[in-house]
């Protein structure tokens, strides 16, 4: 479902702070200032049934999608991703960098964008700040090229809103 723009555009053209060499793990991270304000910012696309919720295998699929790229290759992404599903909690997913895996323990997470949000956090990593500009950027990128233009358009709206420097 990637579109010509992700498939064919290295990182490190729109991201030259990449460069910077980080490595995926969560010792020496920056102050996550942002936090709140992306938490608020994405809650759009999980309105109006821009990501409505998919099922394990789609979520799966969309996962393989996305590593299987060039451009996820370029970032340093790590080779396979595991995603397990529980909801023992309600309110929390997370992505886990040593195991390379995705925990779904909301029963709201289990939808393209929260799975995209995660996958964004196991590429940018330390030493940038977990939900900081280059977090919003791939994240955004993610966005237009595995949803919509419109749901690209639609967070991006809303990250200018919420004050989301990206």
């Amino acid at each position: 479902m990637h579109n010509y723009y992700t498939a064919t555009r290295k990182p490190t053209d729109f991201y030259p702070e990449y460069l910077s060499g980080s490595s995926v793990n969560n010792s020496g991270r920056e102050r996550d200032s942002q936090r709140s304000k992306v938490y608020r910012a994405e809650k759009v696309l999980r309105q109006n049934k821009r990501s409505p919720l998919i099922s394990k295998a789609n979520a799966l699929a969309l996962i393989d999608s996305v590593i299987s790229t060039d451009f996820w290759k370029q970032l340093r992404g790590p080779e396979s991703v595991n995603l397990r599903v529980s909801y023992k909690a309600t309110r929390y997913c997370w992505a886990r960098y040593g195991t390379a895996s995705i925990v779904l323990a909301a029963s709201w997470g289990l939808n393209r964008s929260t799975i995209l949000h995660e996958l964004t956090h196991l590429v940018v990593g330390s030493p940038h700040p977990a939900h900081g500009k280059l977090f919003c950027r791939i994240f955004l990128h993610f966005v237009c090229g595995y949803m919509s233009k419109d749901s690209y358009r639609t967070l991006l709206n809303s990250f200018n809103y919420y004050g989301v420097s990206y």
